[in-house]
């Protein structure tokens, strides 16, 4: 079979497939399904594939044989004739290799929507004996072989589970994946070639300077600290341990400096899936010794006690599609909190500058780094994305795709306090894209590892970085690094030995370095800030690499760099881009309106806003002839709120609009934007939608659940991104969320029905 795709593409590919298959069974991210019980009645009895007219077989009897004994029989000897010594080997090994997992945890995640996308895919290549799609078998002899050897089981032992006599392996389809598998290596040896081209040709331009004589910024700075733990009571719509719930308690970790200059600058470290507020412990306490305020707010649809329902069969997914925006207005409610015991606490006030903010986080919580420094998404966007199933050996595109099911509007969650952010590992090519990212505003820093097979540099962070187009930024490349290279020391235990990587200690004096310098040069008023500018250069990044040589035996190289263009990056790759990399267009700047509304709320101090007399609650003519309704009050509180928090004081007047006329009058400037029943689309020429504010269905009587779900959102004129940020935040505050509680005492009970059904 060519070689076995040319050496089963070499033995660093080899490498990499057993690593991802071991992650992905270890994290929950790979393939199981529903629990059969029993073996089955009929079990595989030959591998089959078929080369023209030609019908090639070899029983699992004689792969059973040669992986005992190493001895080969009949077409598997002539199989192996193709393959060297190394290849055979490797082959024999991956037979023999003995898997453990409990069978009720298999079933459970194989039925979860992203587990099915790989079988689909999977199956494409493993056929039933009639040539269909083997995904159900696949998942039924994962099952059983987890059901019937609870001690450990091998592939042999899941061919003689897969319920048909023959394994159908389609060629093509086989042969298609083994040379994307092996272009990914190169595509990824060659992004990886580039990066350290850029910081070698970046060193040798830095100016003269003694780097090597920095102080080293990974031990503990001068100040104490203390840790102080807050709770907050958050008025909003959120998935929670018991569903979506209209209110949810926010526990919050803050790590205080001591003696430092106040108030202090505010960083806040946004943990993962599955994580812990103490998480942020190492980040908190070092950044905290270095004069910063540090805040570790805790997600809570995606901390560890979420993961270990789901892992119990308590949740019925990973996470839900609004933990993509809850996550993001965790962020905002949690300044808003702190702004409030400032302003309210005494024991709070001058403590934290909340107008001087950072943020860092690693793989999810870097994903929600990006989306606070400014990244914006459209979940429709996603859609024929995602249709065409895992064209990527990329396990977080599956988790991005899941944002999809999200109403069709565009999501941008930029707050002006957050003035530079830290992502390690970030995930987000797919979900934000090249426009999303190219939204970001603020300074960032980009870290990333070669051996990442979770969200892999050459998909991710390599691209995102190339189109970005921040006032700085910077991109750290650690090789070999993987997605665990700077996690907290605690999780050491939590993942396979096999995929860690080199050692921890490694990356994490390299992001307290990195954190330390960063932060201060962009959340500091402070003349000094500028002595820590040596320390984000591709000459410090060598020094990092030469002092991690002296307390560590593992190889982990450090490569800085500040740009990198798409068509770098198209060249490294020959001209072409591998199949599953969407392609690098040149950086250009987002679309925008002519003229903002903000603009004219600035030259003519009147906000106009639409409003329906036929709508009620919403917009409504009442007994008393009143024209009347909840748009009503909203407008009259957005105009409160654009003169209060936007310091732009307005004047008010509401225009009557219809059914037919409502989305003209957006369009041609009449009206800032329409209030009324208006379901988010993205058909709609000229207008977008701001972030639902309700939802509703239509509903049949068995079972009592929603048959049509409509999410209802302003109408805004489209392209102009400041007017629709403004609108957006002002919906997320907490004036607008009580306003709209208080208005119609069912408001929230509808609503958190209708989500729950809308996202089951």
């Amino acid at each position: 079979m060519q070689q076995f795709a040319t050496r089963l593409v070499e033995r660093r590919f080899q490498s990499l497939s057993v690593g991802f298959l071991s992650t992905c069974a270890a994290l929950g991210i790979g393939v199981w399904g529903n629990l059969l019980g029993a073996s089955p009645a009929l079990s595989a009895e030959r591998l089959t594939t078929y080369v023209g007219p030609l019908q090639l077989s070899i029983s699992v009897d004689a792969l059973e044989t040669y992986a005992q004994t190493g001895q080969a029989s009949g077409n598997l000897r002539l199989f192996l004739g193709f393959l060297d010594a190394d290849s055979q080997a490797q082959l024999r090994r991956l037979l023999q290799h003995e898997m453990k997992a409990d069978v009720a945890l298999v079933s459970r995640v194989l039925n979860i929507p992203m587990a099915e996308q790989v079988l689909q895919s999977i199956g494409k290549t493993l056929q039933t004996d009639s040539g269909l799609n083997g995904f159900r078998a696949v998942r039924s002899a994962l099952i059983l072989s987890a059901a019937n050897h609870p001690d450990g089981w091998t592939w042999i032992d899941w061919m003689r589970q897969y319920p048909t006599p023959d394994i159908r392996i389609d060629l093509s389809s086989l042969m298609a994946l083994l040379q994307d598998l092996k272009t990914v290596v190169l595509y990824q040896d060659a992004a990886a070639q580039v990066v350290m081209d850029v910081s070698n040709q970046e060193a040798a331009a830095d100016p003269e300077f003694a780097y090597d004589q920095l102080p080293d910024l990974s031990q503990p700075g001068p100040y104490a600290f203390r840790r102080e733990q807050l709770t907050f009571d958050i008025q909003a719509t959120r998935t929670t341990l018991d569903g979506f719930s209209g209110r949810y308690t926010m526990r919050v970790d803050v790590y205080i400096p001591e003696n430092a200059p106040a108030p202090a600058p505010l960083v806040i470290y946004t943990h993962g899936w599955g994580g812990r507020l103490s998480d942020g412990m190492v980040d908190g306490e070092h950044l905290a010794s270095y004069g910063f305020a540090v805040a570790v707010p805790e997600h809570i649809g995606t901390t560890d006690t979420y993961r270990s329902l789901f892992l119990a069969g308590g949740l019925g997914d990973l996470t839900s599609p609004t933990e993509y925006v809850s996550r993001q207005q965790d962020i905002i409610f949690l300044l808003d909190e702190l702004e409030k015991l400032d302003a309210t606490d005494p024991q709070w006030q001058g403590r934290i500058d909340v107008q001087r903010v950072g943020i860092i986080g690693q793989s999810l919580g870097a994903m929600t780094v990006l989306g606070a420094a400014g990244a914006s998404f459209d979940p429709a966007k996603l859609v024929p994305r995602c249709a065409e199933g895992l064209t990527q050996i990329n396990p977080s595109f599956l988790l991005q795709c899941h944002a999809r099911f999200l109403p069709p509007t565009l999501y941008d969650f930029t707050d002006p306090r957050i003035r530079a952010g830290i992502a390690q590992y970030p995930m987000g090519a797919t979900l934000y894209g090249q426009s999303g990212v190219g939204n970001v505003q603020i300074p960032m820093l980009i870290l990333a590892g070669t051996r990442d097979i979770l969200a892999p540099s050459v998909y991710e962070q390599i691209p995102m970085f190339a189109w970005m187009d921040a006032p700085d930024q910077y991109l750290g490349l650690m090789v070999p690094g993987t997605h665990f290279s700077t996690s907290p020391p605690q999780n050491e235990e939590l993942v396979p030995a096999r995929i860690r990587g080199p050692a921890w200690a490694i990356g994490r004096s390299y992001i307290r370095n990195l954190s330390v310098a960063f932060f201060k040069i962009y959340l500091s008023d402070r003349p000094e800030s500028s002595e820590y500018l040596p320390y984000l250069t591709a000459s410090f990044g060598q020094v990092l690499t030469q002092r991690a040589a002296a307390f560590s035996s593992d190889e982990n190289r450090l490569y800085l760099i500040k740009s990198l263009s798409p068509a770098q990056l198209a060249a490294a790759y020959g001209g072409q881009i591998p199949g599953g990399v969407r392609p690098l267009a040149s950086r250009s700047s987002p679309v925008a309106a002519s003229r903002s509304v903000l603009d004219d709320l600035d030259a003519t101090g009147v906000l106009r806003i639409g409003i329906r007399s036929e709508v009620a609650p919403l917009g409504y003519v009442n007994p008393q002839s009143e024209w009347t309704g909840f748009c009503f009050d909203m407008a009259r509180q957005l105009a409160d709120y654009i003169t209060t928090t936007e310091s732009r004081s307005v004047a008010l007047v509401v225009l009557p609009s219809n059914a037919d006329n409502r989305f003209d009058l957006v369009r041609t400037g009449s009206v800032h934007l329409e209030c009324g029943p208006n379901p988010i689309h993205t058909t709609v020429n000229g207008i977008v939608f701001s972030e639902p504010f309700y939802a509703t269905g239509n509903f049949g009587l068995v079972p009592n659940e929603s048959l049509e779900c409509s999410f209802y959102g302003l109408a805004l004129p489209d392209g102009d991104r400041p007017w629709r940020s403004l609108v957006n935040r002002y919906l997320r505050s907490e004036p607008a969320r009580l306003q709209r509680r208080e208005y119609a005492r069912n408001f929230d009970t509808d609503n958190l029905f209708n989500l729950e059904t809308c996202f089951r």
